[in-house]
């Protein structure tokens, strides 16, 4: 089953910054410059979890990752046209 995740980072290097942006944009939708928003399973998190996980430095780097449930996605404001995604149905054939 996926949720729903708020992925903000703080990176420190360019250099890093760059590669994690790129990590990122396998996963999930960019809503602002280092703030993304996905749908994940448990193993699609793992795996972007251990991709960012061998770019940052623990010492300078921060990343977050937020569960938010539909109940807390729905009390969400926003003061721009940017709306948050709801999960999108994806067929294979």
């Amino acid at each position: 089953m996926e949720r729903y995740w708020l992925i903000c980072y703080d990176v420190s290097d360019p250099k890093r910054l760059r590669k994690v942006a790129k990590v990122m944009q396998n996963f999930g939708l960019r809503v602002q410059k280092s703030i993304f928003e996905c749908w994940l399973s448990d193993s699609r998190l793992n795996e972007l979890r251990y991709g960012v996980d061998q770019i940052i430095d623990d010492r300078e780097d921060d990343v977050r990752y937020y569960s938010l449930c539909d109940s807390c996605r729905k009390l969400t404001v926003s003061k721009t046209k940017t709306v948050l995604r709801n999960r999108e149905n994806c067929y294979i054939v």
